[in-house]
């Protein structure tokens, strides 16, 4: 990630906790559980933490295989219109993988900043639009 607006926070989930902490130097607007600026604990209910960074319009980075199969979880994205990106590579990425990944993927990631809230999934191929709020 580049240093851009400190106003576009980019939350990640405990699920890439370490993929956070790598980058955090260099770009302000990462947030994580244990950050100051989070609110909530590690283990908040994804309800909660969803309805925070959607009302707030964060970008939200996370890895979740069974997101597609969790009614209340996808009804808060779909609910809270969270701009999420699911990291969902087939294998576990190192946490040092995971930050290339999205070193690699940057240009299109920093777009779904100005563009309208929607579901997307990061894999190896890039990023892919695959549910759109409006």
């Amino acid at each position: 990630m580049t240093n851009q607006d400190p106003g576009i926070q980019i939350f990640f989930d405990a699920s890439l906790i370490g993929a956070a902490k790598l980058p955090v130097p260099t770009d302000a607007r990462i947030v994580y559980p244990g950050h100051p600026a989070w609110p909530y604990d590690q283990d908040e209910a994804d309800e909660i933490w969803l309805s925070h960074v959607g009302g707030d319009n964060w970008l939200t980075i996370l890895r979740d295989r069974k997101i597609r199969f969790r009614r209340a979880e996808k009804s808060a994205l779909v609910e809270n219109r969270v701009r999420a990106i699911n990291v969902a590579t087939i294998a576990n990425l190192t946490v040092q993988e995971t930050v290339e990944l999205l070193q690699t993927n940057r240009v299109a990631i920093e777009e779904t900043v100005n563009s309208p809230p929607a579901f997307y999934h990061l894999t190896t191929a890039g990023l892919k639009e695959m549910l759109n709020y409006d």
